[in-house]
């Protein structure tokens, strides 16, 4: 059973209901929104969003609990959007929107949603006539061979 009745916090900053402070993170409320609606009191405005972020951290059936309302919001999102309005969207929004969903995607599949790929620099070959481009082979064969030249 999940405890939704008022529970108060070591530092004493009022009773924090957590069945009010869950619907209102699920429905977009900022920490420091949904503390307040929830009762946390005896602090400055900057100091509720970290009472909360704690708050969330120790409790797991309060994280399950939030966890589980968020994704039932973000299905009735999601089957609320028919082919009409998606037709009608702007391309740019098309576009952002097609991104998220394909890092969303990536995530669920337990992918990366972030590449780096790093490019060897371009090396000229200043000791030959020509001033040839080396290619990525002949860099690392230079490289590995210079090792060579420390260990003889």
């Amino acid at each position: 059973m999940i405890n939704t009745k008022s529970t108060a916090t070591k530092r004493h900053y009022g009773h924090i209901d957590n069945k009010i402070l869950i619907e209102g993170l699920a429905s977009g409320m900022t920490y420091t929104e949904a503390g307040k609606l929830a009762g946390v009191s005896g602090t400055s405005e900057k100091s509720i969003a970290p009472v909360i972020s704690r708050k969330i951290a120790k409790d797991v059936n309060l994280k399950k609990t939030l966890i589980q309302k968020i994704e039932e919001r973000q299905n009735m999102i999601i089957d609320s959007i028919n082919k009409e309005e998606i037709l009608k969207a702007p391309l740019s929004q098309k576009s952002v929107s097609f991104g998220i969903l394909v890092d969303k995607a990536e995530l669920l599949k337990g992918n990366a949603t972030n590449r780096i790929e790093v490019m060897p620099k371009m090396v000229i070959d200043q000791g030959s006539d020509s001033n040839k481009v080396l290619t990525e082979k002949e860099i690392l064969a230079r490289i590995e061979a210079n090792k060579n030249k420390g260990t003889e």
